[in-house]
């Protein structure tokens, strides 16, 4: 047995004291001359210069270390007795003078060598080497470096040791060589190494070899040959011979991150029929797929898998459960994932942890629940599960996303107090929520108190305070905070520079802007389009068409083309800033105009209120097929519903519904409501039935948009019986819509009211007519689960009649500032008018801001008592 020893001094060299290494390979060299055993001068020489191109050629001393022990081992793995061999070379070295050698004529030797060699020769070496699988692997590298071509027997050879020690992982980069490697370099098919290891693997049985198959599977998977890994399932006629359920199961979710769902299936039917036995992360991985599917009949496909789980006799795990759980918040079913992990924890086998419980916070979050992902949290909390940011991360970002930040806030501080610390990530939502509000100083505090108690900013952190302080024009605060992140080292990449860019441009700062681009320049960073694209929109929007075109050329000068996206973004920030001329004139000159440029010429019409040029624009290119991108056509749609312009609107919207198949609800609404407010009831009612006639289902905000326009043209019937239609098909109403209802039914029963002579008699009639129909909306609207909002409240004066609540949403003072503004204003509007109707001094009525609910009756009663009398003289 030989001594094993690689980079430090093995048992042989540490007896030998101050012995000079490179004594005992002079010894070795002297002894072998002449020698006619395989130990001849030149293999001893090859084997030697081996290990010296793997050492450190720097230090001599080391070389001659490691060359001593190469040919101590070599020499020892010949002999019967290791122990012996160790003697009998000790003793021999300790009267061996100090002989100087040659490494470069070693070198020499060894090159030599190599050109010599043959197959047989090589994988003698690596028998020799199985002991050692990593000097066989060095070996093996070297000599394939120096020119020599390996067979398949030298391969096989090499297999065999990493197989033999389990070495899969560098069986796998073995492997991934020869598939990668050029048809000139080997010496050989790839299908005669698969035959001679299929081959070996059929006779020997128990041979490792087997990991060869599972590596090739494995290897082919990879690089996305799907049918060459396939294949190596039916090389040899018994399953148990060939790749393993390990290399089936890499196989699949390869398939699987590929999209190719339906393969994955087949692929499961094929190897089922071959009779290889699925276990259970076959099975999860088939759930997987059905996920990523998306399929309709999801729960029936689940359950159809989970019999094939039966009849095989395996059972799911944890990891089953928490795939079907993700695959149904992936489908926006989020509730019956939440009811599967409550039916299944029951189950003592079955131990969750909290990574699904996660999974169903992101996904009630993503469905906008908010309600349902705080009883999630809860729920792990009871569970006894550890709370992680990404608990409570989701959370966050969803209450930001909906501007809440008081709420974000407040789930924020409770994950601290539970021992979470925040993240960048977290902070960045938070930071762009109170961005969004304007709440600059808020954000400064915040940014602050995190990067004093320590915790790391990454860029992106810093990237969004940065674009935070631009949209507020604090550019140069912003500035401040780069040079900030310079001092610490941390360096502002293209994406802050372009943002602050952005943020010069937007002030009208445009020598900022440009000297900002210079210094990007000076400092080696490598500019791209989307930089030059922020300059020239800026430089468009302040009507310098020069400076707009000199970028233009010093982008060409940079080596980047200018893409129609920038062309676009001149055509609109020109017409912003007036010069349509000059726009259009830019427009001509595009040589092959695209679509974005059209839409662009009429996204930037519309900015400059030359609706008229714009539609006229549209119908030239709709004549000539081509279509305008979904923005241009919103904006042309909404200037021309803006300027009362209902027929070209109308037109445009018959357009996009027949041709473009552009089904957008908002234009539907925004349409409804233009041809009500025209007066035109029969429009309006035929763009809703035909929304309907289309198979598409309204939603809340196009019902409450037809029963308000009903309401206006005094058609009570109508509006009454479609809000009945509205609730027979499941639509909800909101807030909105109650209060569209309220104020419908309080003006029909206000013209039925007879006419009383004295303030004080109409407004006790107005308050039971009010009461009245609180009383017949509170309970739906509770069942409902619909609050009155502030709104809802300050027009109608029934806040204190639900749930005997007389707090109101907002703070108490400035409530009654707003109410009693708001009064006044009132006021002046309807004195004149009120003293003509009804004969009542409203000058001599007084009112004090006191009670919140009182003011808003009386600013409800002077309106509807206006209203009322308006009616009656009509």
């Amino acid at each position: 047995m030989g001594i094993h020893w690689i980079g430090e001094k093995g048992p042989l060299f540490s007896s030998l004291g101050s012995i000079r290494a490179h004594s005992c390979l002079g010894f070795v060299f002297r002894s072998c001359e002449g020698s006619d055993s395989m130990w001849n001068r030149s293999f001893v020489r090859r084997r030697s210069s081996l290990a010296l191109q793997q050492w450190n050629w720097s230090s001599s001393s080391d070389e001659e270390s490691f060359f001593g022990y190469e040919m101590a081992l070599n020499f020892g793995e010949k002999t019967s007795n290791s122990v012996e061999t160790t003697s009998y070379l000790e003793g021999l070295m300790l009267n061996v003078e100090e002989v100087p050698l040659d490494f470069e004529e070693m070198r020499s030797n060894f090159e030599d060598g190599v050109i010599g060699l043959d197959n047989k020769e090589v994988v003698e070496v690596l028998r020799g080497l199985r002991r050692d699988p990593r000097a066989a692997l060095v070996y093996f590298a070297r000599v394939k470096g120096q020119g020599f071509r390996h067979g398949v027997e030298t391969y096989v050879a090499m297999m065999r040791i990493l197989c033999s020690w389990g070495w899969e992982r560098k069986l796998d980069d073995l492997l991934m060589e020869i598939i990668r490697s050029d048809e000139n370099d080997l010496s050989f098919e790839m299908f005669e190494l698969i035959e001679t290891v299929v081959e070996i693997v059929e006779i020997e049985e128990q041979s490792c070899l087997v990991l060869v198959l599972d590596g090739l599977v494995k290897a082919y998977a990879s690089l996305g040959m799907f049918d060459d890994s396939l294949s190596m399932f039916f090389l040899t006629r018994k399953p148990k011979f060939g790749p393993s359920i390990r290399s089936l199961n890499f196989l699949m979710n390869c398939l699987i991150k590929c999209g190719m769902v339906d393969e994955t299936f087949s692929l499961y039917q094929q190897i089922n029929k071959k009779g290889l036995s699925p276990n259970v992360y076959t099975y999860n991985l088939l759930i997987k797929a059905v996920c990523r599917q998306g399929a309709e009949a999801y729960r029936e496909q689940i359950n159809a898998i989970g019999e094939h789980m039966k009849a095989a006799g395996v059972s799911p795990n944890e990891f089953t459960y928490t795939i079907i759980i993700e695959g149904y918040c992936l489908q926006q079913r989020s509730n019956e994932g939440y009811d599967l992990l409550k039916e299944v924890r029951t189950d003592e086998e079955v131990r969750f942890d909290s990574f699904p419980y996660n999974i169903l916070i992101h996904g009630f979050c993503n469905e906008m629940k908010l309600s349902e992902a705080e009883a999630v949290l809860a729920d792990m909390e009871t569970q006894g599960l550890t709370h992680t940011t990404y608990s409570f991360g989701p959370l966050i970002h969803a209450y930001c996303m909906r501007n809440n930040y008081e709420r974000a806030k407040s789930i924020h501080d409770e994950m601290e107090r539970k021992g979470v610390k925040t993240n960048c990530v977290i902070l960045s939502s938070m930071i762009r929520c109170l961005g969004s509000k304007g709440s600059i100083c808020e954000v400064l505090d915040l940014f602050e108190h995190y990067k004093n108690s320590g915790l790391f900013f990454d860029k992106v952190l810093y990237n969004v305070v940065v674009d935070v302080l631009c949209k507020s024009g604090r550019v140069d605060e912003a500035r401040e905070l780069l040079v900030e992140m310079e001092r610490q080292q941390l360096l502002p990449d293209l994406l802050h520079y372009s943002t602050l860019m952005n943020g010069y441009c937007h002030q009208g700062k445009l020598i900022d802007a440009v000297d900002l681009l210079e210094k990007v320049k000076g400092q080696g960073l490598e500019l791209d389009v989307v930089a030059y694209n922020i300059l020239v929109s800026g430089f468009a929007r302040f009507g310098e068409v020069k400076g707009t075109l000199d970028l233009i050329n010093d982008m060409r000068l940079e080596g980047l083309e200018p893409h129609h996206a920038t062309y676009d973004l001149i055509i609109v920030g020109l017409c912003i800033s007036g010069k349509v001329t000059e726009a259009r004139e830019f427009f001509d000159c595009i040589k092959e105009k695209c679509a974005d440029d059209y839409s662009a010429m009429v996204s930037g019409y519309c900015a400059a209120n030359h609706t008229e040029e714009a539609y006229k624009l549209f119908i030239k290119v709709y004549d000539q097929d081509i279509q305008l991108n979904r923005k241009s056509c919103s904006v042309l749609f909404d200037n021309l519903c803006t300027e009362k312009k209902i027929n070209y609107a109308f037109a445009l919207y018959k357009i996009l519904r027949s041709q473009y198949d552009f089904p957008c609800i908002r234009m539907c609404c925004k349409l409804i409501d233009a041809f009500f407010e025209a007066g035109n009831v029969e429009r309006a009612e035929s763009v809703f039935n035909e929304w309907l006639l289309s198979g598409s289902i309204p939603d809340t905000v196009m019902y409450t948009i037809m029963i308000s326009g009903y309401f206006k043209a005094k058609l009570f019937k109508k509006a009454h019986e479609l809000f009945g239609h509205m609730k027979c098909i499941g639509v909800k109403a909101d807030v909105k819509t109650y209060t569209v209802l309220l104020d419908g039914r309080l003006k029909a029963a206000l013209l039925g009211m007879p006419r009383c002579h004295s303030k004080a008699d109409q407004n006790d009639e107005v308050m039971l007519i009010k009461e009245k129909l609180w009383d017949e909306m509170k309970d739906e609207m509770r069942e409902a689960q619909i609050e009155p909002d502030a709104y809802f409240n300050k027009k109608y004066g029934v806040y204190e009649l639900h749930e005997g609540n007389s707090k109101l949403s907002l703070k108490e003072e400035t409530w009654r500032h707003t109410v009693a503004e708001e009064y006044k204003i009132r006021r002046k509007k309807l004195q004149l008018e009120m003293e003509a109707l009804s004969g009542i001094d409203a000058h001599n009525e007084k009112l004090e801001a006191k009670e919140p609910f009182f003011l808003l009756l009386a600013c409800g009663f002077n309106s509807m008592y206006a209203y009322y009398n308006r009616q009656k003289v009509a």
